[in-house]
């Protein structure tokens, strides 16, 4: 039945941006691309129990490498891109995980910020490399899919199903990782490290893999990022992007794939739409985080599943017969 469903919304996804205007698939792709960054951040802070507050490291180290590469070689592959997205998020997971693995609750999180931190300095002060605080511009490259026609679909299109293979390719990585044996030490780990490393778990190996895990679906959302806004700048490392997915999890629900992507979705629509009725968007956005996790601390998908539950409770079994 789950699989069943997570097809349908798949087809939906596909043939949503054949009805929508550019403008509007624009959007659809931002909410695909961010979805996949709060998934990944889901992963560490639900399954792990590590809260991070430099999580864009990955991300935004990956998308000044799709930047770089780009503008390096314009006609380059996209595929090549996402491969090279993948290979400096592990390298930079790698480094950050060695560093971080002995180290839980706040100091973890005070440690993430001061990693992401240094290198928002560093691309801030690299011109040669990074333009600095000016940004680096990028050739954005021309989409092809095989089967398709040059023209025949536009390239704001042909990158949402881009966004989208690429948001199912992570979630599924994702999905898959916790089905074998080191996903299931991850969740051990979370409930209690001492017990596993009692049971010969080697909690580092643990760790790193789920770092590394995360940090690749983190990479390939910041591949998307650079594609899609054909600049990237240390705005990509900064705090106020790493608050953003924290907000977005925690609006949507961390106890599901489902959760981040129904959070990074209302965050993206709030943003679009709020500053037609506001000159201050932002504080209506904190408003509404404040009040759903005060109120609603399980998030939108919480509550979903709770209506689910509930109609599930009171749908009368089959076969009884009414008094």
């Amino acid at each position: 039945m789950k699989t069943a469903g997570i097809v349908v919304c798949c087809l939906v996804g596909a043939l949503l941006p054949l009805w929508l205007s550019p403008s509007q698939t624009r959007i659809f792709t931002e909410m695909l691309y961010l979805s996949l960054f709060a998934i990944s951040f889901c992963f560490l802070f639900s399954y792990l129990g590590l809260l991070s507050f430099g999580h864009n490291l990955c991300f935004g180290l990956s998308a000044y490498a799709v930047a770089i590469y780009f503008n390096w070689n314009p006609d380059g592959s996209l595929w090549i891109a996402f491969l090279i997205a993948i290979g400096v998020a592990v390298a930079a997971s790698t480094l950050s995980g060695l560093l971080l693995m002995r180290l839980s609750g706040g100091y973890f999180a005070l440690m993430t910020m001061a990693i992401c931190q240094l290198a928002f300095f560093v691309a801030s002060k690299w011109r040669a490399v990074t333009r600095g605080e000016d940004g680096l511009m990028m050739s954005t490259p021309q989409i092809t899919i095989p089967g398709v026609s040059n023209g025949a679909v536009s390239q704001t299109v042909l990158l949402c199903w881009v966004a989208l293979a690429v948001l199912v390719f992570g979630a599924g990585l994702l999905a898959w990782y916790l089905r074998t044996p080191l996903g299931r030490a991850t969740i051990l780990l979370r409930e209690n490290e001492s017990r596993a490393a009692f049971l010969g778990y080697d909690t580092r190996v643990v760790k790193l893999a789920a770092f590394n895990v995360s940090g690749i679906a983190a990479g390939l959302a910041g591949a998307l990022y650079a594609i899609y806004q054909g600049f990237v700048s240390p705005v990509a490392l900064g705090f106020g992007l790493s608050g953003d997915v924290i907000m977005m999890t925690l609006i949507g629900g961390s106890g599901s794939f489902l959760g981040p992507a129904i959070g990074a979705a209302v965050y993206t629509g709030l943003e679009d739409v709020l500053p037609g009725f506001t000159s201050h968007p932002r504080f209506v956005i904190a408003v509404i985080f404040v009040a759903l996790v005060l109120f609603v601390p399980a998030g939108i998908s919480g509550v979903l599943s709770r209506i689910q539950r509930c109609r599930y409770r009171q749908a009368p079994i089959q076969g009884e017969v009414p008094a």
